[in-house]
């Protein structure tokens, strides 16, 4: 890890893992002065494991990191830069990758025309702006890998124990961190390399996945914002740019149910879908086959090396239409 210096801790909170990840810690022992490594016999769910590591850290800062993804080469020193001004929360950009880590294409969280790279969201036009400007689901701090933030002002924020099992019980505190009075830096950089198409989210079911999201988020925006509906309906109107019009069709291919599928449908108005949209989705049951057809297909296609060249060739062949222009 040549990332590594004095200055950084590394701390590893092993869940229960059945791979040889104990034995790749070992191999680094000695290699990297601040390591702590910690094994635990059960599995506790992401959000109890995202606690239980900020609580075993040490550091000013704490950057949560997923086991799949990685940092670019030079991450850590652009970050060390970034923290001498000593915002309470850091959100950084990322590269989605094939799952050999093969760089596919960089990905923002905000619109490219927004020229602010600081935002005091505890003031809440500020907030609206920076809602406003978010184009992916991750500005609103669902993916944990591109968040760095003050530990002793995540320590101000308690655990609450309704989230465990969301998966958003991280984001819950990051909320708590912006509503006191933290000021986030927009790093637009990519340090992180994300591994992509590897969801293991998706080992509950694809119809379980997308509900983890609507339902994570009206919890956080019912609870975070309970007296200030347009700011919740903010937060939604971001987390559903996730699952634009064609994840609504796969998830309604996927609903056997249909007294499941008014339950969601109702979900689904909530948090912003047009109505007329859900319900002409919802005869789109009689076409299923066919859909998970291409679910299917679209999934391998995702994580085959196909996808990485074509888009290796399409950025190619822009570049040369911007080149003779």
């Amino acid at each position: 890890m040549p990332q590594c210096n004095d200055a950084i801790e590394v701390v590893i909170l092993d869940s229960a893992s059945t791979d040889d990840t104990r034995e790749v810690v070992n191999a680094y022992e000695g290699k990297i002065h601040n390591l702590t490594y910690v094994y635990s016999k059960e599995k506790s769910g992401i959000d109890i494991d995202m606690a239980r590591t900020v609580a075993l850290a040490t550091g000013k800062y704490c950057w949560l990191m997923s086991s799949d993804d990685a940092m670019t080469s030079d991450a850590v020193s652009l970050l060390m830069q970034e923290l001498k001004v000593g915002y309470e929360l850091y959100i950084c950009n990322r590269i989605v990758c094939d799952a050999f880590l093969n760089p596919i294409r960089h990905r923002r969280w905000l619109r490219k025309n927004v020229s602010k790279t600081v935002f005091n969201l505890s003031n809440r036009q500020e907030l609206f702006s920076y809602l406003d400007a978010a184009i992916e689901f991750g500005a609103v701090f669902s993916y944990m890998s591109v968040l760095i933030f003050k530990r002793e002002e995540w320590n101000r924020i308690p655990y609450d124990p309704s989230f465990t099992g969301t998966g958003y019980a991280h984001v819950k505190r990051i909320f708590g961190i912006i509503t006191n009075h933290g000021k986030l830096k927009y790093i637009e950089l990519p340090l992180v390399l994300n591994r992509s198409f590897n969801d293991s989210f998706l080992e509950i079911g694809i119809v379980n996945r997308f509900m983890l999201d609507i339902d994570g988020y009206i919890q956080l925006s019912d609870s975070v914002f309970p007296n200030d509906p347009l700011l919740a309906k903010g937060i939604l109107r971001v987390m559903i740019l996730e699952h634009p019009w064609y994840q609504v069709v796969k998830l309604r291919a996927f609903v056997e149910d249909e007294q499941q599928w008014r339950t969601i449908k109702k979900k689904l108005v909530y948090c912003g879908y047009h109505e007329d949209f859900i319900n002409i989705v919802g005869f789109l049951r009689k076409i299923k086959p066919l859909i998970k057809i291409a679910v299917r297909l679209r999934h391998d296609y995702n994580r085959s090396v196909w996808h990485k060249h074509l888009f290796s060739l399409k950025h190619y062949i822009k570049s040369l239409a911007r080149s003779t222009s």
